[in-house]
């Protein structure tokens, strides 16, 4: 059966933490010892999806067998069913040993940050026991624990450290690339980047346990490139794309000339792209369905275009989108019976090319 109200329970509390953690990080490794000392209570865990923290919480529950409830912020009752199924099989969670609770929005509750304070509040509400782990002082989650009254296990904290952005880097602009491309314009380029969440087709429960495992962190842009060589596929996006349509996006660029466009966006908390990335040959390329970007000055201009909205771009008002000379693909993009020769693989380090071509017998450069 599901946990009932008369469960005695407990909540694992955290304040948001640094973006790409792993299993070294004292906030985890603290973490996975608060929740095991759930379970050794014999409570079931307070919890909720969404945020890397309530997360990797989640995550760990469902490692350790503990029942859970998870408070889950909708305002729509058939979305709310569609999302329990979805967290149920995300995370590898019981049925029988999960209870779900939506947080519904109350009346001028108008930001997602005060939705999410009142799930918080809810989660430490219905609690009987709060375990406090890396809380920033004087922050609404410390201010909830302290208004609360419960019962506090304080055996778990550890200092607080402010979310820094250790993650932003910048290439020489004067760098270039080891190995000479044969030809210019042979190959169209696919640059990837670090993701700080699980890869598009990845159950919340296997990035997390790799998290947790790991001794350097598990998504980055070298780890996502080797996942595209073994998969043999690249999984397109609708993000920031128009219309919202999945694409996979390339550059005619040179390597030489992509490096001044990798730089950090704060916007988005992300590098633009990385000094990794694979060329395919252009015939190859666009016989597999790339084709070039139309870039649109005006809006009259674009909705009289014959291209489709998927392969037109803004020219832009800030950036000139039209120096990245980019080319696009029309959903996944297999690799499938491209020969290794009709590819170049691109990496930021000597011994990263020299382990490339080992694993993939591609060759490979990297930036000298």
């Amino acid at each position: 059966m599901p946990p009932t109200s008369r469960d005695r329970s407990a909540a694992v509390l955290l304040s948001r933490q640094a973006l790409r953690p792993t299993g070294r990080s004292q906030w985890v490794c603290r973490v996975a010892e608060a929740v095991r000392y759930v379970k050794e209570k014999g409570c079931l865990l307070h919890t909720s999806v969404g945020m890397q923290t309530w997360d990797l919480l989640t995550a760990l529950a469902s490692m350790e067998h503990i029942p859970v409830r998870i408070f889950v912020t909708s305002s729509e009752p058939n979305r709310f069913v569609h999302r329990r199924q979805r967290i149920l099989y995300d995370f590898d969670l019981s049925p029988q040993a999960t209870d779900f609770v939506p947080v519904e929005p109350v009346a001028g509750c108008a930001t997602k940050e005060a939705v999410l304070r009142i799930r918080d509040e809810a989660v430490i509400e219905g609690a009987d026991l709060l375990v406090p782990v890396s809380v920033r002082h004087g922050g609404h989650m410390y201010t909830f624990i302290a208004a609360s009254g419960k019962p506090v296990v304080s055996d778990f904290q550890v200092p607080y450290q402010p979310r820094g952005s250790a993650l932003a880097y910048r290439l020489p602009p004067d760098c270039t690339w080891s190995g000479a491309i044969r030809s210019e314009g042979q190959y169209l380029y696919h640059w990837t980047r670090g993701v700080s969440h699980a890869w598009p087709d990845e159950r919340q429960i296997e990035f997390y346990r790799d998290v947790i495992t790991s001794d350097e962190w598990p998504r980055g842009a070298l780890a996502t490139l080797r996942r595209i060589l073994r998969t043999k596929r690249i999984i397109a996006s609708g993000r920031h794309m128009p219309g919202g349509e999945p694409t996979v996006s390339f550059s005619a660029l040179s390597p030489d000339e992509t490096v001044p466009l990798m730089r950090w966006r704060s916007r988005y908390a992300e590098m633009s792209f990385e000094p990794y990335g694979l060329g395919i040959d252009c015939a190859w390329a666009e016989r597999r369905g790339a084709r070039p970007v139309r870039y649109c000055s005006k809006q009259s201009e674009a909705e009289s275009s014959e291209s489709p909205l998927w392969l037109q771009q803004s020219v832009g008002r800030v950036t000139d989108w039209r120096s990245e000379k980019e080319f696009r693909h029309r959903g996944d993009f297999s690799l499938e019976g491209i020969p290794a020769d009709r590819m170049v693989l691109l990496c930021l380090h000597r011994d990263e090319a020299a382990m490339l071509e080992r694993e993939f017998g591609i060759s490979s450069i990297y930036v000298r």
